[in-house]
This record gives structure tokens, C-alpha cells and sequence, in this order.
């Protein structure tokens, strides 16, 4: 069997691999210690879907060529991004059209999709997030049955379609998605003063609303740069992470006291900062 990645033959020892997915599997750990992935999959010259299971089984003995394209983190990541959002545009579609065929598809990848998305949302190690998507999911009949509550599922699907293509933005622009962010959250940071009074006065939601807000755009900024190697000053960077770290902390635990100082007197002045650092940051990459 020969093996090709990228176009070249590669000398790769067989061990107890037995089928192809046995293969595949290794080459992809393989390729991942040099900051790689499996961008595209080809046997015997018949592209097949990294994310279906049919060609998995098949025997070794029958193969005579794997042929695997090889792509870097970034550009890896974009395509994940991207058979993620087309399967949820599918199911969207199938639970519109009532397509049980399609349905029935769709539900053999839903395994593989769900062991992806944590990788894709961030979800850390534990996978809280991907864990109470897929409590939504079969809480409505998918993927073990038709849908119960197809119109809980579909809103499930759009809310999950926006959040993947945000994730690819910052993904594939990392420098205009960060800029976007820095400009927002310097523009919030007139707002913090208020919110801490907001907290000390009982208007808890109107303050909340402002805080999520606020936590999700130093999120997606801080995952913009790190595709940018983390690209602010390393003492900013490493505050704005602790901070937010801290905020969430408050937050779970209610301290109103602590959000407020939080929020007024170590966020507001680095959140300030943030639109100038962004700016040299385009400039060092044009």
C-alpha cells in the first residue's frame, strides 16, 4: 500500500493497523506533532468524507492508496468550521422540509460532528458547552428518532450556525475580527462606571445584559489573537485573561462588589487601550 501526503510518498511503518481508519487515525496523530491536519482524504483515488463511517472498516488488504492532503492549523480549522456549519444547514433544511431520508443521514454523522465541536467552540477540556448541546439535541428526539420538537431543534440549529461562522471569521481574519472587538469593547468601557452602579442599586439585569456582552467580546478577542500568537504586549494580554477569568468567577459566584471593581477599575482602563495596540498590531502585518 502506498502512502501519499501532499502529492509525496511517505515512509510510514505499519504496526497493528488493520483498517483504513486504523491508518488514518495514526497518520493524523502523526501529522499533528508538526502543527498539521488532514485537510482532505483520498483511497485508491476515490475522495472520501473524514467525517463518514463506511470507509473506516474497510480492510487493508484492499487498499492499494491513501492519499491524505495535509493543511495547517488555521486553514484546518476553517474547514472544520465549515463542515460544521454546512451539517447544521442540512439538518436545518430536513427538519423545514420534514425529510426523513435526509434526517436518517444526517443523524449516521452526528457522532462524529459532536466529537469535533468542542475542538471548534472552545469548549475546554471537560466539554460543559458540547455536553448540553447534545442534552438539547436527544431531549428532541435527535439523533435516535425523529425530531419531537422539530421547531426547539431548528432554533438550536440557527443559534449554532451563528455561532460557527463567528468562530470562522476569527478564525480566517483573526486581525479584522480583533480590530471589531477592540473597537467595541473601547466603546463599552464609557459604560462600566454606569454598570457598577447599576450592581449597587438593584438593576442587576440591565447591568448582567452589559456584562455577557462585555465578556463575549473579550472573548472572541482573545481567541482572534491567539491565532496572531497572542500578539498584545505579554503584560496586557496576561491581565486581560486573569480579569476576565476573575469576572466569570464573580459572576458564578454573585459578587456584585467584586464585578464592579472589577469592571471599573482593572477592565475599563485596559479596554481603553486596546483599539491603539490592535492598530500597531495591523501595521506590523501589512
Amino acid at each position: 500500500m502506498v502512502i501519499t501526503i501532499n502529492g509525496n510518498t511517505i515512509d510510514y511503518t505499519l504496526e497493528e493497523e488493520q483498517t483504513a481508519g486504523d491508518v488514518v487515525n495514526g497518520l493524523t496523530q502523526w501529522l499533528q506533532q508538526s502543527g498539521l491536519l488532514v485537510g482532505s482524504l483520498s483511497l485508491d483515488d476515490i475522495p472520501v468524507g473524514l467525517t463518514e463511517d463506511q470507509w473506516k472498516s474497510r480492510d487493508l488488504k484492499q487498499l492499494k492508496h491513501v492519499a491524505i492532503e495535509a493543511v495547517d492549523l488555521r486553514e484546518g480549522r476553517v474547514r472544520q468550521l465549515d463542515t460544521a456549519t454546512g451539517y447544521f444547514h442540512l439538518l436545518s433544511e430536513a427538519i423545514k422540509k420534514n425529510d426523513e431520508v435526509q434526517l436518517k443521514e444526517l443523524a449516521e454523522g452526528y457522532n462524529d460532528l459532536m466529537s469535533m465541536l468542542p475542538h471548534l467552540l472552545g469548549d475546554g477540556p471537560e466539554a460543559p458547552l458540547t455536553t448540553e448541546i447534545q442534552h438539547r439535541f436527544q431531549s428532541w428526539g435527535f439523533p435516535n428518532s425523529f425530531p419531537s420538537h422539530p421547531q426547539d431543534l431548528l432554533m438550536e440549529c440557527q443559534n449554532l450556525i451563528s455561532v460557527l461562522e463567528t468562530r470562522r471569521h476569527e478564525t480566517e481574519d483573526p486581525i479584522s475580527s480583533a480590530s471589531t472587538s477592540a473597537r467595541a469593547l473601547a466603546s463599552m468601557a464609557q459604560e462600566l462606571d454606569q454598570v457598577a452602579v447599576q450592581l449597587q442599586t438593584g438593576k442587576d439585569k440591565e447591568a448582567m445584559g452589559i456584562i455577557i456582552h462585555l465578556t463575549e467580546l473579550l472573548q472572541s478577542l482573545l481567541r482572534s489573537l491567539s491565532w496572531l500568537g497572542n500578539s498584545l504586549p505579554e503584560e496586557l494580554g496576561a491581565e486581560l485573561t486573569s480579569h476576565l477569568m476573575e469576572l466569570e468567577d464573580a459572576l458564578r459566584a454573585q459578587d456584585t462588589v467584586l464585578i464592579g471593581d472589577l469592571l471599573e477599575y482593572e477592565l475599563k482602563p485596559r479596554m481603553e487601550e486596546l483599539p491603539e495596540h490592535i492598530r500597531l498590531l495591523r501595521e506590523g502585518t501589512t
